[in-house]
């Protein structure tokens, strides 16, 4: 808790001097457009806007690169462009150069915010794929259905604040492992009135999801999950539980029919 709270003001702390930079830099630009308007062509002051208003969409949210590339186009217009100190346009090119910075602010931020969600579907994959293991390595370690699902509830309420409850059907319909929080006799009627589907998920109600275990064409248990914040990663987890629970199921049948 102290290291995020930590990490959390690191970040802000960057944040605002990423900020305070760009600002001066703007500034800076500023000035010298107005310091020396007599030797610059505005178009040249127009092209360093531009560039960092290109640069900010790396660094800042597109709300907020948008906010920038319009007060850079007002100060533009106010303090480069004659007349000065107004917003009047006395030739066309200025509004064509205002129309050019607008349009370019404008696919420099799509271009960005596709990019950005390229790398978050890569990170959130790697990040599936570490869990994967992680499981699977628990998972591996476990020879009965019990230890099977103890230590899926508890990779469940660990990794993602999920809290669930796996059920088998045996003879009679088993709760084998779940969460501290919930009690058995609340979602043993559910189990029982979705003990033969076949469904890929159940949607219970808005905060329960049934996920039956399948093995073949039969369902031998289910997967129940009370709130689903972090229920993405649950199409990575539930083949491997399915597999793992399959496993030690059949090795308690395989047993019962040699004794």
């Amino acid at each position: 808790m102290i290291t995020m709270k930590l990490k959390t003001k690191r970040n802000i702390k960057n944040n605002l001097l990423i900020t305070i930079a760009f600002a001066s830099i703007y500034f800076i630009v500023i000035y010298i457009g107005v310091k020396f308007k007599s030797v610059m062509v505005e178009s040249d002051v127009a092209m360093l806007f531009l560039l960092l208003n290109i640069s900010t969409v790396y660094i800042f949210s597109a709300a907020t690169t948008s906010v920038i590339t319009l007060l850079s186009i007002v100060a533009l217009h106010y303090f480069i462009i004659p007349e000065y100190n107004s917003f009047m346009l006395t030739e066309p090119k200025h509004l064509i150069t205002s129309a050019v910075m607008i349009f370019s602010g404008i696919f420099a931020i799509k271009i960005t915010q596709s990019q950005k969600k390229e790398i978050q579907k890569t990170i959130f994959l790697k990040k599936m794929h570490e869990v994967n293991y992680q499981l699977a390595v628990s998972l591996a370690s476990c020879n009965d259905s019990q230890s099977i699902a103890q230590a899926s509830i508890h990779f469940l309420d660990e990794n993602n604040q999920l809290h669930g409850q796996i059920w088998l059907i045996r003879d009679v319909i088993q709760l084998v492992s779940s969460h501290e929080s919930l009690c058995d006799k609340d979602y043993l009627p559910i189990v029982l009135k979705y003990k033969s589907s076949t469904a890929n998920k159940i949607d219970v109600s808005a905060s329960m999801t049934l996920f039956p275990l399948i093995d073949g064409d039969s369902t031998f248990g289910f997967l129940l999950l009370k709130n689903k914040n972090g229920e993405a990663i649950i199409p990575i987890i539930l083949p491997l539980l399915t597999l793992s629970l399959a496993r030690a199921e059949a090795n308690v049948n395989l047993v019962r029919a040699k004794r």
